[in-house]
């Protein structure tokens, strides 16, 4: 039974104190500015404890940190093995299947900022605050790092950056989802309704390769890196989508991979068309692989393929070039080449409008010369 009474506070405003008592439930008090919102929530409480549903004093019981462990064991691992190159025997390790586009490492970070609040506590402000505060919060070092690198500017700090950010939010909005829909909850409508998110793209990045980057990197880089440089430039797939693409999503006949929508950024599954090069490369990775490994399997996820690229480019002096770049070179060739249409290319791309696709095209003056004669 819910009880509602009216209060003033020693500012003078007036409050709405409710208390709510249920057979075999602890007692919940809590607060409102208005009458209506006290209402509100003890009918809510109350139809829901007869539905037998989940209500607010579930869900005060229920810590996120719970909630990622929960998250955790529902994707559970995977087994690796490779051999090593050192040594030459096998290396096993088990592999969250979390790991694709970095959501391991964004789930693990939620869970320290916030793992300590209940779900009831992850309240419209509480998360809005949370994005204030990120954009300003020092991204820590990793807890095994033993020294810190000239390769990575020494001890300078670093912050988020709004695209960063902005993954963390829908992050944090994917895992709140995901435990509703499993334990038949409602979240709070107003929950992520009319937050501020960071943008997660600016438009002012235009790097290209220049002069004879191409040829360096691909000098000094490892066959494996090889492969992979010149497949991003063959087919403009992301990172993510060439790391975690299987033997399975090749089709030789058609010369064709398939990108399956739980590795690609949208979400939207897409048919990328090979060129001969970059055929060569898959029927080169795949021979005497099964179906289910992954392509290029010696790489573990995005994040290390980007670390090892920022290393290639630092030793060779080749500077402000990151491993999507590759992805905006291969996209500008698709238009210099002049042999797809706009359509064709977005479909390869997978992007959705041919506004976003423009930021792409930084086209050569000097190609567009030649096409002027």
């Amino acid at each position: 039974m819910a009880t509602i009474r009216k209060r003033t506070k020693t500012n003078g405003e007036t409050v709405f104190d409710v208390r709510i008592q249920l057979a075999g439930r602890p007692t919940v008090s809590k607060t409102f500015d208005t009458k209506d919102e006290a209402q509100h929530f003890a009918n809510t409480i109350e139809n829901r404890h007869r539905e037998g549903k989940k209500t607010y004093l579930d869900l005060e019981k229920i810590l996120f940190s719970n909630v990622v462990k929960e998250l955790m064991d529902y994707h559970g691992t995977t087994t690796i093995e490779k051999v090593s190159r050192k040594t030459g025997k096998p290396i096993v390790k088990e592999v969250s299947n979390l790991t694709s586009g970095g959501r391991l490492s964004r789930i693990n970070v939620l869970e320290y900022d916030l793992g300590q609040y209940s779900i009831a506590e992850l309240t419209h402000d509480r998360i809005k605050n949370y994005i204030a505060t990120l954009l300003q919060t020092t991204i820590p070092p990793r807890a095994n790092r033993k020294k810190i690198h000239k390769k990575y500017n020494g001890d300078i700090a670093k912050t988020y950056t709004p695209g960063s950010v902005r993954k963390f939010y829908y992050e944090l909005k994917k895992v709140l989802q995901w435990h509703s829909l499993r334990h038949n909850y409602e979240l709070n409508p107003n929950l992520f309704l009319q937050q501020e998110v960071p943008a997660g793209w600016d438009g002012k990045r235009e790097r290209r390769l220049e002069a004879d980057e191409e040829k360096t990197l691909l000098a000094k880089a490892t066959p494996d890196f090889q492969d992979l440089i010149q497949f991003a430039c063959e087919t403009a797939m992301r990172s993510q989508e060439m790391v975690f693409c299987e033997v399975r999503d090749y089709n030789a006949q058609h010369r064709t991979i398939h990108l399956r929508a739980e590795i690609v950024k949208t979400k939207t599954s897409r048919i990328v068309p090979l060129s001969k090069k970059a055929t060569e490369i898959v029927e080169r990775r795949v021979k005497g692989k099964t179906k289910d490994e992954r392509i290029f399997d010696c790489f573990t996820n995005t994040e290390q393929v980007s670390s090892k690229f920022y290393r290639l480019c630092y030793d060779l002096k080749i500077k402000n070039l990151k491993i999507h770049d590759l992805r905006h070179e291969a996209i500008s060739r698709f238009f210099e080449k002049n042999r797809l249409s706009d359509m064709e290319i977005m479909k390869i791309s997978g992007h959705t409008s041919f506004e976003t696709l423009a930021g792409y095209t930084h086209l050569r003056p000097s190609k567009l010369v030649d096409k002027m004669d």
